[in-house]
């Protein structure tokens, strides 16, 4: 086969997020030939919670075989959530996978913050629960010796899957540099807490994202197995260096809310606020602030989707109807609890109303602290929200807020970094202009909404 003809094949995608995995094949100009999904599942595995990898392997294999039934591909490409990763044996691995929403003791808590890198090393700021890679190492080398032992390599997540799909064990930046202490951002090298922990033999040989770095065998087939990527940095690798919105503060919506602004000075980054620095696959630093926006929607929502009109945000804004920050781990306000203000909502619609003022108060106080002043582009699963969409289009003023027209964003831009590891470069549909939703006093509901939420982190 020739280079042209195999550029020009489909790719399987595997999408790994935290609540949902889903799997497409997507052809050269990727459009979606075929999909399949599945609910990861976290059981107890002694002091944490851990993933049922086989069950998902089982899957996997069985949506392969399917997905290639019904358009043939060549090739294979991982994307995952961040925040996880996997400590393989000889030929297995040494332990389950640890959910990042476990909560490690609190004496391994107080041993650990000693060691964390200097902000201005890693710019990873310490969050809660596990959602520093760092500490899920720490935790089971402190407490389960006989099984860090075992352990041959340490991978991120999207590398763990490349390794099950018979691809050796390989590290790759996206998913290592992005808030785990694992990386300096200083020396452009493993940190300190690397170094002084004595893991660096642990970590395998690098490999871009998206390069060729195994085969899978599948019914006599052989199919190439790309290096996967940090599924925000697919996001954003789709957007900026294919979309040409080189400009943009990207805003990646799913079960996190991920926020890029490319213009924003690394000095304004506060580790406090849960910001950090991402790579992107080129190697660039992109400033990044985050939330649980997808988790915390699904909770103010009681899991209940229905149309929300303009006419229900005005109610909800008359009656002074808050949701406060946070209902869900990490965020700009971390030491917040989540709570309502105001009388409680009477209907379904009223609640997804509140939920969509909150999504749109958050994302525009993320954007605050990453000093965006220009454009403004939101991907992803929330981007389907038009009453969110509408109202931070209306919050952020003079600013052009765009949506992707793209409806699977990160899984995209991972079939693109595959692609482009092949050669071939595709192209995605411009994006549309959001018309603001102009609801009467909402420039006063988000003041104040502001200033309840500056009350309840100093408080709280």
């Amino acid at each position: 086969m020739n280079n042209s003809a195999t550029a020009s094949q489909p790719i399987a995608v595997f999408d790994f997020g935290k609540t949902n995995v889903k799997m497409f094949v997507f052809a050269a100009d990727l459009s979606i030939l075929y999909e399949e999904r599945c609910t990861p599942v976290w059981r107890d595995h002694g002091p944490y919670r851990a993933l049922d990898t086989e069950t998902l392997w089982t899957w996997m294999q069985d949506a392969l075989r399917r997905g290639r039934g019904a358009a043939p591909f060549g090739g294979i490409m991982v994307t995952t959530h961040g925040c996880t990763g996997a400590l393989i044996g000889r030929d297995s691995l040494a332990c389950p996978i640890l959910d990042y929403e476990s909560v490690a003791p609190a004496q391994i808590e107080q041993a650990f913050a000693p060691l964390v890198p200097d902000f201005q090393e890693t710019f990873s700021p310490l969050l809660p629960t596990c959602m520093n890679f760092g500490k899920q190492l720490f935790w089971i080398e402190e407490t389960e010796p006989q099984v860090w032992a075992r352990i041959e390599a340490v991978v991120s997540y999207p590398q763990f899957w490349c390794w099950k799909l018979g691809a050796p064990p390989v590290s790759e930046l996206t998913s290592l540099a992005c808030h785990t202490h694992l990386w300096s951002l200083r020396h452009n090298d493993f940190s300190s807490l690397v170094y002084s922990s004595g893991w660096r033999k642990k970590f395998p040989a690098f490999a871009s994202a998206g390069a060729v770095i195994g085969g899978f065998s599948l019914d006599g087939n052989t199919l190439r197995v790309h290096n996967g990527v940090h599924d925000s940095n697919a996001s954003l690798y789709l957007h900026r260096y294919i979309g040409g919105h080189h400009d943009c503060a990207l805003v990646s919506t799913g079960t996190w809310v991920v926020s890029f602004n490319p213009h924003c000075p690394h000095a304004a980054l506060k580790a406090e606020r849960g910001m950090l620095t991402n790579i992107t696959v080129n190697g660039d630093r992109v400033p990044t602030a985050l939330f649980m926006g997808g988790r915390e929607f699904d909770l103010l929502t009681q899991n209940t989707r229905v149309d929300v009109t303009a006419e229900a945000i005005e109610h909800v804004i008359r009656q002074q109807q808050f949701a406060l920050p946070s209902f869900a781990p990490g965020g700009p306000f971390p030491r917040s609890i989540g709570r309502f203000v105001g009388p409680a909502p009477q209907s379904a619609e009223h609640r997804a109303a509140i939920a969509s003022l909150y999504l749109a108060c958050m994302t525009s106080a993320v954007l605050d602290l990453l000093h965006s002043k220009n454009s403004v582009l939101l991907d992803g699963g929330l981007a389907c929200n038009a009453a969110y969409l509408g109202l931070l289009a209306a919050l952020r003023g003079g600013q052009k807020v765009l949506r992707s027209n793209s409806s699977e964003g990160t899984a995209a831009g991972a079939a693109a970094i595959a692609y482009a590891a092949l050669g071939h470069r595709p192209t995605i549909a411009a994006s549309t202009i959001v018309k603001p939703l102009r609801a009467s006093g909402l420039e006063s509901y988000y003041r104040r909404w502001r200033e309840l939420c500056e009350v309840e982190s100093v408080c709280g």
